[in-house]
C-alpha cells in the first residue's frame, strides 16, 4: 500500500468538524499516531469544539506496511518510558494552540503506565508533566492475578505527581481504598459504559466513585467501537447501574435506584470537574463560555414532557441535537452542520477509510497478539 499522503491528513480538518459536533459532549480526544497527531489537532481547532486534545505519550514502532516485527522488540518499546522523540513532537503539536482556544492541549499517559513498577509509572507521569499540559489522562487499573491485588496509585499519590488535572480511565478492578485516595486527590475518574459493557472489562465505576465523593465522567473509549453518542451513554450507565443497585437488593424495588439526573450530571457540570473544566464550562452560568447544546425530542414519541432530564436521556440522542454554541460561536444550527459540505466530507471520508482499511489487511496481526497477550494480567 502507498503511505499516508498529505490528501489524508488534509481529511482530518473537515471530519473532525462533524464528528466533533454530534458528540456533543465528548471533551477528550486522544492521538496515538505518530506522524498524525498534528493533523487531528488541526481538525479538531479547524471545527470549533471545546474540550481537550491529548497528544499520546506512547512508543510507536518505526513500521512500514507489510514489514515483518519481532514481538519481544514491540513489547520493550511499550514497556519502557517515553522515547525522546516525543518532546519535540509534543511541542510542535502543542504550538498550535493558543491561550484563547477553547479547546486546551493535553497528554494521554502510555497504556502499559498502571502495569508497569511504580517508578516507572511514576517516570512516565513525570515525562508527561514535563510538556507542561493542562490535563492528564490514561486508561488505568489495578494488576489483578492469582488473586492478588496491586496497584501504584498510593505510591503515585505519595510520589506528588498529581499537580496537573488528571482524570484516569476505565478503572475497573481498582479497590475502594484507591478509588477514595483519587477523589480525596482531586483525580477524576472516567466510565465508557458502551466499551466495557460490550468488552466486559468489569464493572462501570463512574457511580460509586461519586459517591465516594470524586467527579465522573463519561466517554466512548472508541468511536470506531459504538456511534459517538454520549447521551446513549448516559442512558446506559443509567440503567446499567440500576439493574445492579436491583440485583444487590435480591427484588424489584419500589423506587428506582439512581436518579437520571447522577447520569446527566456526568456529561455534564460533574464530567466538567472530572476534567478540570468547571470553571469554564459544565454549566449554564454567567462567566464561564457559551457552550449550549440545544436538542429538540420528537414532538410525537416523546409526549407528554414530565421529567425533562429522564426525556433528554431516554427519548433523544444526537439526531435530536438541533442547535450546538460552543464559545459564542454557533456550529449547528436547525439541526444542519454550519459550513460544511456533507457530500464533499461523505467522498472524503470513503476514500481515508479504504485506505485505511487496506493497511489493515497487512499488519501481522498474529504476532502482534503475541505481543499484547498477558500483558495485563
Amino acid at each position: 500500500m502507498p503511505p499516508i499522503t498529505s490528501a489524508d491528513w488534509k481529511l482530518s480538518p473537515r471530519a473532525s468538524r462533524p464528528w466533533s459536533i454530534t458528540a456533543t459532549c465528548r471533551r477528550v480526544r486522544r492521538c496515538r499516531t505518530r506522524w498524525l497527531p498534528g493533523c487531528r489537532a488541526a481538525g479538531l481547532l479547524a471545527s470549533g469544539v471545546g474540550g481537550i486534545f491529548c497528544y499520546a505519550l506512547q512508543n510507536v514502532p518505526a513500521y512500514c506496511d507489510g514489514a515483518p516485527i519481532d514481538k519481544d522488540d514491540v513489547r520493550d518499546m511499550l514497556m519502557r518510558v517515553p522515547d525522546a522523540w516525543h518532546d519535540a513532537n509534543a511541542a510542535r503539536v502543542q504550538a498550535a494552540f493558543s491561550s484563547a482556544s477553547p479547546l486546551k492541549f493535553g497528554v494521554a499517559l502510555p497504556e502499559t503506565t498502571p502495569y508497569l513498577p511504580a517508578e516507572m509509572a511514576e517516570a512516565a507521569f513525570r515525562r508527561a508533566i514535563a510538556l507542561k499540559p493542562s490535563f492528564i489522562t490514561g486508561h488505568w487499573n489495578a494488576t489483578m492475578q492469582d488473586g492478588s491485588y496491586a496497584s501504584s496509585l498510593p505510591h503515585l499519590v505519595e510520589a506528588g505527581v498529581f499537580t496537573t488535572p488528571t482524570s484516569l480511565t476505565h478503572c475497573n478492578d481498582l479497590s475502594e481504598a484507591d478509588m477514595s485516595l483519587m477523589a480525596a486527590n482531586g483525580i477524576g475518574l472516567s466510565t465508557c459504559p458502551d466499551v466495557e459493557c460490550g468488552m466486559g472489562i468489569g464493572r462501570l465505576q463512574a457511580r460509586r466513585f461519586g459517591e465516594l465523593g470524586g467527579a465522573s465522567s463519561l466517554g466512548l473509549d472508541l468511536s470506531s467501537y459504538a456511534q459517538s453518542d454520549i447521551l446513549k451513554q448516559a442512558r446506559l450507565m443509567l440503567q446499567t447501574e440500576r439493574k445492579r443497585l436491583a440485583d444487590a437488593a435480591g427484588h424489584m424495588p419500589a423506587k428506582t435506584g439512581w436518579a437520571a439526573r447522577g447520569a446527566l450530571e456526568m456529561v455534564t457540570i460533574k464530567g466538567a470537574q472530572s476534567l478540570g473544566l468547571d470553571h469554564e464550562v459544565g454549566s449554564l452560568t454567567p462567566g464561564k463560555r457559551a457552550d449550549v447544546v440545544i436538542v429538540a425530542p420528537n414532538p410525537v414519541l416523546a409526549m407528554p414532557v414530565i421529567d425533562p432530564v429522564a426525556t433528554l436521556l431516554f427519548y433523544t440522542d444526537a439526531a435530536d441535537v438541533e442547535t450546538v454554541i460552543v464559545n459564542g460561536d454557533v456550529r449547528k444550527k436547525g439541526g444542519y452542520l454550519v459550513g460544511v459540505d456533507l457530500k464533499t466530507l461523505r467522498q472524503n471520508c470513503a476514500h481515508a477509510a479504504a485506505r485505511v482499511q487496506g493497511r489493515y489487511k497487512l499488519l501481522p496481526r498474529d504476532t502482534l497478539r503475541q505481543v499484547w497477550a498477558g500483558m495485563f494480567g
